[in-house]
């Protein structure tokens, strides 16, 4: 049965297609707040839908949106969680939380009907347009240029706001950006785990709160995780977060607790991105660096210790872990297992 059920064309499809006959009985929606990088205060939340198998228990998106856009099921989907999530907005409001709620539209969503839909889920709540936003990848941004072209318009008239998720895995050129009204840019967050250990990474996200900035839309990383990527974040002038560092995503039942552990987050100081200086550390630096790592210190606490005795590193800022990852002799021994 399990191997029925996980093999694509051979059940799971047909459990999905019975699944959207009543979505209510196996689908639900989670939240996961999104905060403010310089108040610390959450702001909005994106929409993630689960479904609630009833052989393979709660599946992530993952699991089933693929399979949900191959068999055409994906629009039945699209309207359930449209009207859950306009549902839980009102309920929000009425609870006295005025937060953005952001939901992700699929490619194959993305028509003529889409915006008589949103339309009427508005106006049958009292839910302002203004607090919806709908999340595309980046990839489905760069494709069906002509068809999306005239949603985007129409639902930006309407006052829905645009964001591009899991920006920084595709292309998109500054010209195609300024064509369509989007109001925020989502880093994705594969580049957002590079930061303080690949300067390509952080470059990358420098490079995209840069273009950003050029068509007057906002920033959002995602996937952030530790206090240093919030902080570098932050210096580089993204305005928003998201991710296990404050809360993963949550029923609504439990988004008010979520939202009061996300506020205890302490607000991250501003933090200069990965030190990068040309002539590379002094001899004693990286020796110094070559005795604590043989030793089994991690990246960090050697970062640490360097602020703590040494100083500054040569550029003039702190040192981070990228930094003293950078600053290993060729020739250090390798890190102790689990480091």
């Amino acid at each position: 049965m399990l191997h029925k059920l996980a093999t694509p064309g051979t059940g799971l499809d047909a459990d999905l297609r019975l699944a959207l006959e009543h979505p209510a009985e196996e689908f639900v929606m989670h939240y996961q707040p999104v905060v403010d990088l310089t108040s610390g205060r959450v702001v909005a939340v994106e929409s993630l839908v689960r479904w609630r198998h009833p052989v393979l228990g709660l599946l992530a998106p993952n699991r089933f949106i693929r399979l949900a856009e191959d068999t055409g099921l994906i629009r039945a989907l699209g309207d359930w969680a449209l009207e859950q999530v306009v549902r839980d907005a009102s309920v929000l409001t009425q609870k006295g939380r005025d937060l953005d709620m952001a939901i992700n539209f699929s490619v194959h969503q993305l028509n003529d009907e889409v915006v008589g839909k949103v339309q009427r889920a508005l106006e049958t709540s009292d839910v302002r347009p203004g607090r919806l936003t709908v999340e595309v990848t980046e990839s489905a941004f760069v494709k069906d240029e002509g068809i999306t072209a005239a949603t985007y318009a129409a639902l930006s008239t309407m006052g829905v706001k645009f964001a591009i998720d899991d920006f920084g895995t595709s292309f998109s050129s500054l010209l195609r950006l300024r064509l369509y009204p989007i109001n925020a840019l989502k880093i994705d967050r594969a580049v957002v785990a590079g930061i303080g250990q690949s300067a390509d990474d952080e470059a990358i996200c420098d490079s995209i709160i840069s273009l950003a900035r050029a068509v007057n839309a906002s920033t959002v990383a995602e996937g952030v995780e530790t206090t240093e990527q919030y902080a570098v974040l932050r210096s580089m002038g993204c305005q928003r977060g998201q991710g296990w560092l404050w809360s993963p995503a949550v029923p609504i039942d439990q988004l008010e607790d979520a939202i009061a552990a996300c506020e205890r987050v302490p607000v991250a100081e501003r933090q200069s991105r990965m030190p990068r200086v040309s002539g590379g550390v002094s001899s004693d630096d990286a020796s110094l660096i070559a005795e604590m790592h043989a030793a089994g210190s991690s990246t960090q606490d050697i970062a640490a210790a360097l602020n703590r005795t040494v100083g500054r590193h040569p550029s003039g800022v702190r040192w981070t872990a990228g930094a003293v990852a950078r600053g290993l002799p060729v020739s250090a021994p390798e890190p102790l297992p689990g480091e």
